[in-house]
């Protein structure tokens, strides 16, 4: 416990540059190193680090699609590059299989594409939502979900915990901690909300960021959820050693990768969710 807690301090001092001065290349620096690294952490347990054909072209992209996200401001061209380049690496990855001789499954490739694909566009998301519209503030709300929806998940899991969610995917998670995670996610943002609307030029909407907490908490536990089941299949108790007592950058993100893309899809596509202003 003491190691979890003491990596998790250093960890959010080291993270906090990066989000004070998101509007800079910090933030560009961090989702690039988060991305690539765990794009790493995923063909390391897929057995296909070391198959270069594979990794190369998919750290390129995990460099690349931030770059493009954060200095092409025409969305709609910025989407067509991207819906390209993913067609591109996908079409690619079927020749990679075909070329093989059945020594990379088609199973393991579709597993790669996919994995990769939704860790570069859900990292790649926290820049798009960045860069919109009262995004300052937008953006800390991916993190906010996760951490407080984590954190009062155990705490109200250990303490109140008394039946499973799914025992089979995640032995330790139960009901009444994700109902915890929930409300405690919920009272989080209505605080944050408050805060924004105290000290800076931004009013909050909290009927619509009421919804977007419920919404958020709970797909980050399928998050979580998610990257449990991809280690039981896989044999393995974690992704990597990057944050010791955590676990890698796939463990410890793993809430955030499956949010960032829903509250940007949210609030950029339905006026409803546009939380502030």
């Amino acid at each position: 416990m003491f190691q979890r807690v003491l990596t998790a301090g250093i960890a959010l001092i080291i993270l906090a540059p990066f989000l004070i001065f998101s509007g800079t290349f910090m933030l560009e620096i961090f989702i690039i190193v988060m991305g690539t690294v765990a794009v790493y952490e995923l063909l390391d347990c897929l057995g296909l680090k070391k198959q270069f054909h594979i990794s190369i072209p998919s750290y390129f992209l995990s460099i690349s699609v931030p770059l493009l996200a954060r200095h092409i401001h025409d969305k709609n061209l910025l989407f067509k590059i991207l819906f390209f380049l993913f067609f591109i690496f996908m079409f690619y990855l079927m020749i990679v299989a075909v070329s093989s001789k059945r020594n990379i499954s088609l199973s393991d490739i579709a597993v790669a594409y996919m994995a990769i694909i939704y860790i570069i566009f859900s990292f790649t998301s926290i820049i798009l939502l960045r860069d919109s519209n009262y995004g300052e503030y937008v953006f800390l709300l991916v993190f906010i979900s996760a951490w407080m929806t984590d954190t009062g998940a155990y705490l109200i899991g250990i303490t109140f915990g008394r039946h499973k969610l799914i025992e089979n995917v995640s032995s330790k998670k139960t009901i009444e901690g994700a109902l915890g995670g929930i409300v405690v996610c919920i009272l989080s943002f209505c605080v944050y909300g408050f805060v924004i609307g105290w000290i800076f030029d931004a009013t909050p909407k909290f009927p619509p960021l009421i919804i977007v907490a419920l919404v958020m908490s709970v797909i980050s536990q399928c998050g979580d959820l998610i990257a449990s089941l991809i280690k039981r299949e896989h044999n393995i108790k974690d992704f990597g050693g990057v944050f010791p007592g955590h676990g890698g950058v796939l463990d410890r993100f793993d809430s955030i990768i499956a949010t960032a893309p829903f509250l940007y899809i949210l609030y950029s596509a339905l006026p409803y969710f546009e939380i502030f202003f």
